[in-house]
């Protein structure tokens, strides 16, 4: 079932330098996977509260970072160029590829950081 655009989608680190991230992109570019980078998505079930929500992406991915960064399908799909579920490599259900336009533009980079929130406490408390 296709994700709603309330979907939660979380991506791990606190890093929100377009340019960084645009390197980390292009480095996927490279190794032959496109420009992609990844989120993880899920919508929530039967009345689950954002923090019960934000625990159980970050424990089903799992997100090791310390650190989250939290937005919305709708918001994402608003500047990407398109969210593909990726379960590749024994990756979790709720895995997407954040697909860039080829280049890579700085400004949709920019864009897709914006999308998601300031760095906040990763609920499950991630890896030092």
């Amino acid at each position: 079932m296709p994700l709603s655009d309330d979907a939660m989608a979380i991506r791990g680190g606190k890093v929100r330098d377009a340019g960084t991230i645009r390197e980390s992109i292009l480095k996927a570019v490279a190794a032959g996977a496109g420009p992609v980078y990844s989120v993880f998505c899920a919508d929530a079930q039967n009345g689950e509260s954002r923090e019960d929500l934000m625990r159980r992406i970050c424990v089903e991915a799992p997100v090791v970072h310390t650190k989250i960064q939290v937005g919305t399908t709708g918001g994402l799909r608003a500047v990407l160029s398109d969210l593909v579920q990726d379960t590749s490599r024994g990756q979790a259900e709720c895995h997407y590829h954040a697909v860039f336009a080829d280049g890579v533009p700085l400004l949709q980079v920019q864009a897709f950081v914006d999308a998601l929130g300031e760095p906040e406490p990763n609920p499950t408390g991630g890896r030092p």
